[in-house]
């Protein structure tokens, strides 16, 4: 018990009395206990009330534009493959005016401008497609022989550079095969250029059937040469004897028109290390040895 006394006093200030209170401590305790849970029911209830209302404010101000921003992104990105016109970034509309707005016109703003640049490097694409077929086409024309469609003399300078290069690295292994028309002169003058034309075009078309089209080089007015690679290389000899073979055979053949039975003389040469120092040296073999069958064949440059 708490207990409580004070005295009481006259007007001329004499003790007349004495008051007394007496509080029992249970009673106060139950009083505290009872303010505790009122001030804790109050302050939870409070808090649950702030909590919602901050998780409804978050939700409208915050989570919900996040959300469509995301969805927006979300759905740029899936319009990939669905070519450009689809690809287009569709506007959340984010109008909160803070930091989340400025978020979304910034994502918009790089979307567009990436749709921007895909358009322009479509546009260089292809641009770049059609030059490089115009530049194939300035290169094909450029190093081909317009008679006979054979590569020219520009294109085999290019590939002897190359065959020049292997040397140097140790790789080289290739032969040249020279062949020069005989008796163009003597059917030009007797028939006309347009026959002898004829006849030149013979002659790559005979070589066609022994060697890769793309090989065969027309670097003179009736003289080719042809670049062999390996594993042909090995064969060459072999190949170059069956040529010749067969060339006899159309000279001989006088069902064919003049301008049919190509005649030609045809020597080779393989790459020798000891020997050749480089393309050039192999080329002035592969002449030597064609004039040697030329010789052989009594027709001289006719």
């Amino acid at each position: 018990i708490y207990t409580a006394i004070r005295p009481i006093f006259d007007g001329n200030g004499n003790p007349i009395a004495v008051l007394c209170a007496d509080v029992l401590i249970d009673e106060l305790d139950e009083g505290r206990h009872r303010f505790i849970l009122l001030s804790a029911i109050s302050g939870t209830v409070a808090g649950l009330i702030l909590v919602m209302l901050m998780s409804l404010w978050l939700r409208r101000r915050v989570a919900n534009p996040i959300a469509r921003i995301r969805d927006a992104a979300f759905s740029f990105a899936a319009r990939k493959n669905e070519g450009l016109e689809a690809y287009n970034f569709v506007n959340p509309n984010i109008h909160t005016n803070d930091e989340l707005e400025d978020l979304s016109f910034a994502l918009s703003s790089m979307c567009n401008d990436m749709k921007a640049y895909t358009e322009e490097l479509i546009a260089a694409d292809r641009q770049m497609g059609e030059l490089k077929q115009k530049m194939v086409k300035i290169s094909s024309i450029a190093y081909r022989d317009t008679l006979t469609g054979a590569r020219n003399k520009s294109s085999y300078d290019k590939h002897k550079t190359n065959r020049d290069w292997d040397i140097l690295a140790g790789k080289a292994d290739f032969a040249l095969v020279m062949a020069d028309l005989n008796y163009l002169k003597r059917l030009n003058d007797n028939l006309g250029h347009d026959f002898g034309n004829r006849y030149i075009i013979k002659l790559y078309d005979v070589l066609e059937l022994f060697f890769p089209r793309s090989m065969v080089f027309r670097i003179g007015g009736d003289e080719f040469v042809v670049i062999v690679k390996p594993p042909d290389t090995e064969n060459v000899a072999d190949t170059v004897d069956a040529l010749k073979k067969y060339l006899q055979t159309l000279m001989h053949n006088s069902s064919l028109a003049p301008w049919e039975r190509v005649s030609a003389a045809v020597g080779f040469a393989r790459y020798d290390p000891k020997r050749h120092k480089n393309a050039d040296d192999v080329f002035k073999d592969a002449d030597a040895a064609m004039y040697e069958n030329k010789k052989t064949m009594h027709a001289g440059r006719e």
